[in-house]
């Protein structure tokens, strides 16, 4: 008797655990987990720059300070666009602003250590109408433009500081055709198939489409443009008083050698947001440009102007809720 009493208080606490387990959402939680992760890293790394030098950080021209922040989140917004177009989402299954929420969110939770919780988030949420495979092709191919497209307007723009502007135009112009025929021909589809197959094995395969010849120039045209913008960005950074001689030559050198050290931060995988080693390389790059005290504080003033930029577009987008009717999460 007492062993069937035993059987029964099991079966009833199971039963309890099974209940408990279906009302949590598991991929919910791990969601808010990241969020609220992410967001008390961003504070934790704002306070400790701001600690101790916040006097030398305030600007001298308020005004163009804000417009430096205005004009930077116009840039980044342009960045969902093209996310958007690499999604492959048809116009009615399309949700403008949820993919924003997704997209933004991403973004701040790249911050984290790692980088790659971002995209890891962006795949765990997604839904019948954005599936996971999208998601990661997505990020990949927009990795893949951000990457490049930075190196070569960057170096495009050094070229031309060094008075060759004819080498500049040619490196810009090859630089871009890359782009383009990468994303026409499919090679990263291609990749990401290969790795899908040796993940899967005897499975299902899974097939990654090819972009057109018109989203291809159109995410040339929307990437050229943020950048554009980005530099406008930099310029009104001058005007607000950051990097000691703020003529337009030398405030776009200074743009051009950070994008630089964001992109050899970003390789470097262990440090979170690639803290320590972006300033140290841009210091590097950026001597002669401009004193040392002077590019140590634009280093600072840059990576929070970026981080507010983030921040901002987050805050925009993350009261968004998903539309029950339209969007399902995955199951399995």
């Amino acid at each position: 008797m007492k062993n069937g009493n035993i059987v029964i208080k099991a079966t009833k606490q199971e039963n309890i655990l099974v209940n408990l387990a279906k009302r949590v959402n598991i991929k919910k939680l791990v969601s808010i987990l990241l969020v609220f992760g992410s967001l008390f890293w961003l504070v934790w790394i704002i306070q400790a720059d701001i600690r101790n030098d916040w006097k030398q950080i305030l600007p001298k021209d308020y005004l163009w300070a804000i417009i430096a922040l205005v004009i930077g989140v116009i840039s980044q917004f342009i960045n969902v666009i093209i996310f958007s177009q690499f999604l492959r989402i048809d116009k009615e299954n399309f949700h403008f602003f949820q993919v924003s929420k997704l997209f933004f969110t991403g973004q701040i939770i790249r911050y984290m250590p790692g980088r790659v919780w971002g995209i890891f988030y962006q795949v765990m949420n997604a839904s019948t109408n954005t599936p996971k495979k999208n998601i990661l092709q997505a990020n990949i191919e927009l990795m893949f433009v951000a990457f490049t497209g930075l190196l070569t307007i960057s170096f495009s723009i050094i070229i031309f500081s060094l008075d060759s502007w004819y080498i500049s135009i040619l490196f810009f112009i090859f630089g871009f055709l890359f782009i383009i025929i990468v994303l026409l021909k499919g090679w990263l589809t291609i990749i990401l198939e290969l790795a899908d197959n040796l993940l899967r094995r005897n499975e299902e395969r899974i097939f990654f489409l090819p972009l057109s010849l018109n989203v291809c120039l159109s995410t040339v045209s929307l990437f050229c443009l943020s950048w554009v913008i980005y530099l406008f960005g930099w310029l009104s950074l001058g005007e607000a008083g950051y990097g000691g001689d703020t003529t337009p030559t030398t405030m776009l050198m200074l743009a051009s050698t950070y994008s630089i050290s964001w992109f050899i931060g970003y390789m470097s995988m262990i440090t979170p947001s690639g803290l320590g080693v972006r300033e140290a390389s841009f210091l590097l790059l950026a001597q002669g440009i401009a004193t040392s005290s002077e590019l140590v504080l634009l280093a600072i003033v840059v990576r929070l102007w970026l981080l507010l930029i983030d921040l901002i577009l987050f805050l925009t987008f993350s009261p968004i809720k998903p539309n029950k009717n339209i969007i399902e999460n995955y199951s399995q």
